[in-house]
């Protein structure tokens, strides 16, 4: 990265974090570009040449959190992909996905709340929605159902839910909310199979 593109992120990343420090306090709605500039101590130009307003920040700091999920899930996608017995442990791979998660939970705290991006939860469904029919067919699961359908929505669904209340209860562990997500997903999937 050369200097212009190291200085053109670090700009962007002090906007970024100006803005989610000003919606632990205010609801996105009411942040304004002016307070977005007093918070990161730059001129509004400067948040101009860079985003096209507190929504495009927004949208940018949300996509950076997608992306980061990219690599977790194609190692749990990879690890599916192996005969069961030369998979690795199911808890650990779920682990490395979730502790996106983890190191994200402030993030997640303000962009689940009412203070952030209303359509964020909806966003966040849609995605895992995507990434779960990827790894459908490894799990044996006929994606093509009413029911295999029905159970994806109820176990993102639940995710989400969990990611939100790890968000307030941030001393739980990786490993413990892993654990239970993945014994509660092992016995629906169970339950799913079963009846194809």
């Amino acid at each position: 990265m050369n200097k212009y593109q190291d200085k053109n992120s670090k700009t962007e990343r002090i906007i970024k974090e100006s803005l989610l420090e000003l919606l632990h306090t205010h609801e996105l709605k009411d942040i304004t570009l002016e307070q977005i500039a007093q918070q990161s101590k730059m001129n509004r130009v400067t948040i101009y040449r860079h985003f096209e307003d507190k929504w495009d920040i927004l949208e940018r700091i949300e996509q950076d959190f997608f992306q980061d999920l990219l690599q977790p899930h194609q190692e749990m996608i990879k690890q599916l992909r192996k005969p069961r017995e030369q998979r690795d442990d199911g808890v650990k791979i779920l682990m490395n996905f979730l502790n996106v998660f983890k190191s994200n939970l402030t993030l997640m705290r303000i962009l689940l709340d009412r203070k952030g991006d209303p359509n964020f939860t909806n966003k966040l469904m849609d995605y895992l929605l995507n990434r779960e029919k990827i790894s459908h067919p490894m799990l044996g699961i006929n994606s093509d159902n009413f029911e295999s359908e029905l159970l994806s929505y109820y176990e993102i669904s639940g995710l989400i839910g969990i990611i939100k209340f790890w968000s307030i209860h941030p001393e739980y562990n990786t490993k413990q909310i892993a654990v239970f997500f993945f014994n509660i997903r092992n016995s629906e999937i169970k339950a799913v199979n079963s009846k194809q």
